[in-house]
C-alpha cells in the first residue's frame, strides 16, 4: 500500500481564515477581538454537504450508464451530469422523454443543488452575547454561499439528491428493458463497464445553465 500524507489540519474541513490566523498570527500583546471562525459548528452542516456531493456522483453514475446504452460510441469529452442528462434528452425516443420528463426534471434540480454544494461555502455568522457588549459571541446564522441555509436545508438537498439517484435508476432500467435483447449479450445491459475517461464529476457542470 502507498504511503499517504496525514492531514495537516486533522481530519476534518478548516476555513480559509482559520488558517489564515494559524500562518500569520497577530503579534504578542494583540487580541483578535472578531467573532469566532465557526469552523465546529459548521462541522455537521459541512459533512452534510459532502453526502449531498457523494450522492449526486451516483446519479450521474447510473446517467453514464444510459447514456453507453443509448450511444456506444464514447463521447468527444468528458461529460458531467448536467451534460449527460442533456445529451440523454436527445437520445431517448419523443415518447420516453414524455414518460421520463418528471424524473429528468428531478435530476435537473439536484444537479443544480450540488453545484451550490461544491461551490459555496458554508459560514457561520455570529452577534454578541449580550445587547451592551462583551467578550461572548452566538451564533445567529447560518450560510451557504449568499443564501441563508441551514442543518435542515442540506438534509433536504440530501434528500432531492437520493429521490434523484431513484429517479435515474429506474429510467435506466425501463429504457433497457424497452430494448430488443442483443444475441450474445445481457438484455439488461448490467454489465456494461465504462471507461473512467469517459465522465468528469470535478469542477462545476457545464450542463447546468443555473451556475454563473
Amino acid at each position: 500500500m502507498a504511503e499517504h500524507e496525514d492531514p495537516p489540519y486533522g481530519v476534518r474541513t478548516i476555513s480559509w481564515p482559520a488558517i489564515h490566523d494559524l500562518l500569520y498570527p497577530l503579534p504578542p500583546g494583540e487580541y483578535d477581538y472578531g467573532p469566532p471562525h465557526g469552523d465546529e459548528e459548521a462541522a455537521e452542516m459541512q459533512r452534510l454537504r459532502g453526502l449531498v456531493i457523494i450522492q449526486h456522483a451516483e446519479t450521474e453514475a447510473v446517467l453514464g450508464q444510459l447514456y453507453r446504452l443509448l450511444e456506444p460510441s464514447p463521447p468527444k469529452r468528458p461529460l458531467m451530469a448536467g451534460a449527460l442528462r442533456i445529451a440523454l434528452t436527445k437520445l431517448l425516443t419523443a415518447e420516453q422523454l414524455v414518460q421520463h420528463a418528471e424524473r429528468l426534471a428531478l435530476i435537473e434540480s439536484a444537479t443544480a443543488v450540488r453545484n451550490r454544494a461544491v461551490h459555496s461555502t458554508v459560514q457561520i455568522h455570529y452577534a454578541r452575547d449580550h445587547p451592551l457588549g462583551g467578550t461572548g459571541w452566538m451564533s445567529v446564522l447560518s450560510v451557504m454561499g449568499d443564501e441563508e441555509t441551514d442543518e435542515s436545508d442540506l438534509q433536504g438537498f440530501l434528500a432531492l439528491q437520493q429521490r434523484a439517484t431513484t429517479a435515474a435508476v429506474e429510467m435506466y432500467q425501463e429504457v433497457s428493458d424497452s430494448l430488443p435483447p442483443v444475441v450474445g449479450e445481457p438484455s439488461d445491459a448490467s454489465g456494461v463497464e465504462l471507461s473512467a475517461d469517459w465522465f468528469d464529476t470535478d469542477g462545476p457542470d457545464p450542463g447546468d445553465t443555473s451556475q454563473g
